[in-house]
């Protein structure tokens, strides 16, 4: 086992996300609020920054853990880290939307 932060860490650790967070996706309210034109701004908040703080503790895994990790288990989390980064962009594209169809600020 390895010490890191002060915490033990198994050597078969899968040091990408938490399984809760692995099956993360942009709630079906929110879809259909950024659908209707009009999003909850606290959901919409909450989506944005799960998206940005599971980027960032993959980011960060990833650094810390570099050296002890086997090559799947970076590709891996590379690969996580694309998928997040992707489904942040989406999202963004996708608040964004209704304001380039209407003109609006930003388009």
């Amino acid at each position: 086992m390895s010490q890191q932060l002060g915490r033990t860490i198994p050597e078969d650790h899968d040091a990408g996300l938490p399984g809760n967070l692995t099956a993360f996706h942009t709630s079906e309210g929110t879809q259909a609020a950024l659908a209707s034109g009009v999003p909850d701004e606290a959901a919409l908040s909450y989506e944005l920054r799960t998206l940005l703080g599971i980027i960032t503790l993959i980011s960060g895994n990833l650094e810390l853990l570099y050296e002890r990790l086997s090559d799947g288990q970076r590709r891996k989390m590379i690969c996580d880290l694309r998928t997040y980064t992707r489904k942040l962009n989406d999202l963004i594209d996708a608040v964004l939307a209704p304001r380039r169809q209407d003109g609006g600020p930003g388009a």
